[in-house]
């Protein structure tokens, strides 16, 4: 049921990072909503742009630039009623060498929003899209957002800082932000431009050009997946409900598996390949913090949000987008 305590749709959308895979399907589904949607895109021209943003209504306007560009920034938030910070990238077993470029670059696009909207004394909401990696080793299962953050990668690191920096501007500020941790978000477009987004656009992908799917240890984690479709509709809520205002929130799938199931699953909709256990890479296995499924209860409660779409129902969905787009790319 929705929440009775929503407000007034914002009808006017600033996304950062609208050229991601979360990203470009926040933009198609807002603009469906009949929003008035800007996507702000670090480089048009990218092949990662160009492929993702083909698939986004041309109704939604697109603006080349930095989001650590102050005066861009100030402009465009000047116009919009709800922003979403989706900038930075996943990859999370990696360190980069030059650390202190690469948290600015995560950190500089959060940092500069808060504080343009600070400067305008804005009544915007900023929506932050934060990990489950957050949270680390699960101390119990499913994990309610009242869970230590215990963050194990550098990626989830940035992600706590920023959640952290939105939380303080809200109490400190009273600035209006909301804080969402995604499961593992999967769904069509994963596959675009050469570069395979998440687990299961690599297990798509291996499966699609018949090659073996890699388990490590087996894939005996238990994991919880959750389809694009209901992660923008989550985020959508995020911004139209009065609840929302000051709150963090698990956006999780309908129900958890095993990474094997999900792969077995991904045969089962793709065709003939197998499936095998592997060692884990040790740079993986320092930063995998094992089973996971989130606690959806809060959204479920205050968002009147839940997840609709089941796993094989989702990969099925996606399979067939994957297969009409006609991509053609290597896990590599």
């Amino acid at each position: 049921m929705a929440d009775s305590r929503v407000s007034s749709a914002p009808r006017r959308a600033l996304i950062l990072g609208a050229a991601g895979f979360l990203g470009s399907h926040l933009a198609t589904d807002l603009h469906g909503r009949g929003w008035r949607v800007t996507g702000l895109v670090r480089d048009l021209g990218s092949p990662v742009a160009v492929a993702r943003l083909a698939m986004v209504p041309p109704g939604v306007v697109l603006v080349q630039g930095d989001a650590t560009d102050r005066d861009l920034i100030d402009s465009l938030v000047r116009d919009a009623e709800v922003v979403y910070v989706l900038t930075g990238g996943t990859e999370v077993s990696e360190t980069p060498k030059d650390l202190d470029r690469a948290l600015r670059g995560y950190l500089g696009p959060t940092m500069t929003l808060l504080e343009v909207m600070r400067a305008q004394n804005s009544t915007a909401r900023a929506v932050f899209v934060g990990s489950r990696l957050q949270y680390g080793i699960a101390c119990q299962l499913p994990v309610p957002e009242h869970h230590p953050l215990a963050p194990i990668s550098w990626y989830a690191n940035c992600k706590t800082f920023e959640d952290n920096l939105a939380r303080t501007f809200h109490a400190a500020q009273s600035l209006d932000t909301c804080r969402l941790r995604v499961a593992h978000p999967y769904g069509p477009w994963q596959r675009l431009a050469q570069r395979p987004f998440g687990i299961v656009g690599i297990f798509l992908d291996l499966a699609d050009r018949g090659e073996p799917i890699p388990l490590y240890g087996g894939g005996r984690q238990i994991l919880d997946f959750v389809h694009v479709r209901d992660v923008t509709a989550a985020m959508a809520a995020a911004a139209t409900s009065d609840a929302a205002r000051g709150e963090v929130f698990n956006i999780g799938g309908a129900r958890p598996v095993t990474l094997r199931t999900m792969a077995d699953t991904v045969v089962e909709v793709v065709g003939p390949t197998c499936v095998h256990s592997v060692d884990w890479p040790p740079r993986r296995r320092r930063v995998e913090p094992g089973d996971f499924w989130a606690d959806v209860t809060k959204a479920r409660r205050l968002l009147g949000w839940q997840p609709t779409v089941g796993l094989r129902a989702g990969l099925a969905d996606t399979w067939l987008a994957e297969s009409a787009a006609g991509s053609t790319v290597s896990a590599g």
